[in-house]
């Protein structure tokens, strides 16, 4: 009876389809060519493919499909570190893992807490599946085992290893894609001395550059989801009691991260002196309608001194979602995905 009601509630979205689409969008950014680029993007392909919905339907949505129709997949898992640093690579078995495709991958780091593949990574499984990329995800320590070990943000030299691993295997082309708290591993690689020839590009999604700041702006219903879930996630992971009932999120996350030598105020403060030294052409996306991360935490860092960085800011959208309905099928992230691949494809080598 629970699946009937829960699969009755996705016909809400239905009441949107003859909703236009008054969803607007800015660019921001130094390059002129990128911004060229982009702007043709959105001005054919991309209007289409913007969201029209408001997050708090889109949420609704996603956590039915997360409960009754999430895709199963058969995926390679790779080890690597050991102790309380191991982290795994989950590698998609799609058409070009299967026929040793070796042109293009996408390396997708997750949000504070994915810990598994949810409607927003099987979206972009699916979709660069289709356009011929190979997929894999980078899962942080606790994410597939919850044994006695716990990161919310990978350090850099074990995102390094991980990138090593993939390159190991012959891909020529290399696109990194991460989402929040995940593109702090992005940020961190694509601003470090030693970027990797292979990798090509980069997108951020719904990312911050000031996550202390962010995490106090937040709204209290989302302070509240978070904390349950790190704290459950915890509580599976540790052997210590490290929450107190009072704790809030900001205190939650800075006492899982001082186990890992890890200072958020201090990490923030890095981000926005370093992204004028972005070594990797990056789109960033963010959404006005995204109750996560604040668009307007971003606005005040120096990204027009950088060539290489160009920010595209949507009126509806949300954290990590961009549904639309297309073929009477729901795609989580049609306009991220599509921006993503139309970005890529400039910078793909033969």
């Amino acid at each position: 009876m629970n699946k009937i009601f829960l699969s009755l509630l996705t016909i809400i979205p239905f009441i949107f389809l003859k909703k236009k689409n008054h969803n607007d969008y800015k660019i921001i950014g130094n390059n002129k060519l990128l911004i060229n680029k982009v702007e043709r993007y959105m001005n054919n392909d991309g209007k289409n493919k913007l969201s029209n919905m408001y997050f708090s339907i889109q949420v609704s949505i996603y956590l039915i499909y997360n409960l009754l129709f999430l895709q199963k997949y058969e995926t390679e898992i790779i080890e690597f570190g050991s102790g309380n640093e191991t982290f795994h690579l989950e590698f998609i078995k799609n058409d070009a893992y299967k026929k040793k495709n070796f042109d293009k991958i996408v390396f997708y780091s997750p949000g504070l807490v994915e810990t598994k593949i949810d409607p927003i990574i099987s979206s972009h499984i699916n979709y660069f599946s289709s356009k011929g990329y190979s997929f894999c995800i980078f899962w942080k320590c606790g994410a597939i085992k919850k044994e006695n070990n716990f990161h919310l943000i990978a350090k850099p030299e074990n995102f390094m290893e991980a990138l090593r691993q993939i390159i190991s295997r012959g891909y020529l082309n290399v696109f990194l894609m991460g989402i929040s708290a995940g593109s702090y591993n992005i940020f961190k690689y694509m601003t470090s001395q030693t970027i990797e020839e292979n990798v090509r590009a980069s997108i951020i999604i719904a990312g911050t550059l000031e996550l202390n700041d962010n995490l106090n702006n937040m709204p209290e219903i989302w302070k509240k989801y978070f904390s349950h879930r790190l704290k459950s996630r915890a509580n599976q992971s540790l052997n210590c009691p490290l929450f107190s009932k009072n704790d809030d999120l900001v205190t939650i996350i800075n006492k899982i991260n001082d186990l890992t030598d890890i200072n958020l105020k201090h990490e923030s403060e890095v981000e926005k002196r370093i992204v004028n030294k972005i070594n990797v052409p990056c789109l960033f996306l963010n959404s006005i309608d995204d109750p996560i991360v604040k668009v307007f935490n971003n606005e005040h860092y120096p990204i027009l001194d950088s060539d290489n960085f160009i920010r595209v800011d949507t009126k509806l959208g949300g954290h990590g979602l961009y549904m639309k309905l297309e073929n009477w099928k729901f795609n989580f992230c049609l306009f991220s995905t599509n921006i993503a691949n139309n970005f890529f494809e400039n910078f793909i080598q033969s």
